[in-house]
């Protein structure tokens, strides 16, 4: 072979060597572009993955809250609006305190009832007792007279003696009146309901349909007088 068409023939395998390595270089060039923009949008939809998980947690959390909160029952609830004006809530609903419903108030009343112990459970320390003051001494022939003796103050009565008050007027004179109805504050701060020497913890709790309606009139008669 000549030297020259073998010089030739080097040249172009040269030319094709290098052909094949630019192609293969670019090859692997587009390839780790390729798999870079890959793995970046795999990040970006894994991070965006991520937010929408912790938004719905905190979604989800937030959810949980205001049902823990729905379910808890306010029993009673009183306040002042923004003109100073008295509001009330029982049972988680708002009513006028001014006009309240027949079972609004008995609600009410029983409710303070079961409040009632924690005011009564505090005690107060005795009043500290005045200086004795020198009395002159009298004579001899004449007998010193006793100081009147201060009564004490009444005491006001409890709502269950109260309404037993008006229980006890509208018995007199019926067949009911030897039954021994009455109407008792308990040392635990509840009320017992007496009849025929059995107690009784409610009104429903009693047999006789007749005693639990003469009970029932004395308490709508308690909530008309204090009305």
């Amino acid at each position: 072979m000549p030297e020259e068409t073998r010089r030739i023939l080097l040249q172009i395998a040269i030319y094709l060597g290098i052909m094949v390595f630019s192609y293969i270089f670019a090859l692997i060039e587009v390839n780790t572009r390729a798999k870079k923009k890959v793995d970046a949008a795999e990040a970006r939809l894994k991070a965006a993955q991520d937010a929408q998980a912790q938004a719905e947690a905190q979604r989800q959390a937030a959810q949980e809250a205001l049902e823990a909160k729905l379910s808890e029952k306010n029993l009673l609830r009183l306040w002042l609006n923004e003109v100073q004006k008295v509001r009330l809530e029982l049972d988680g609903i708002e009513v006028n305190p001014q006009s309240l419903t027949v079972e609004q108030r008995r609600r009410l009343i029983a409710l303070l009832t079961l409040m009632r112990p924690w005011l009564e459970s505090g005690s107060t320390a005795p009043a500290p007792a005045p200086a004795p003051q020198a009395v002159p001494a009298a004579p001899a022939s004449l007998p010193t007279a006793a100081p009147p003796e201060e009564e004490p103050p009444p005491q006001p009565l409890s709502l269950a003696r109260q309404i037993d008050a008006i229980l006890q007027r509208r018995l007199v004179g019926t067949p009911l009146a030897a039954r021994g109805i009455r109407i008792r504050d308990l040392l635990s701060g509840g009320v017992e309901f007496i009849v025929d020497s059995q107690s009784y913890s409610s009104v429903e709790e009693i047999p006789d349909a007749q005693v639990q309606a003469v009970i029932r009139a004395a308490i709508s008669a308690w909530e008309r007088s204090t009305g």
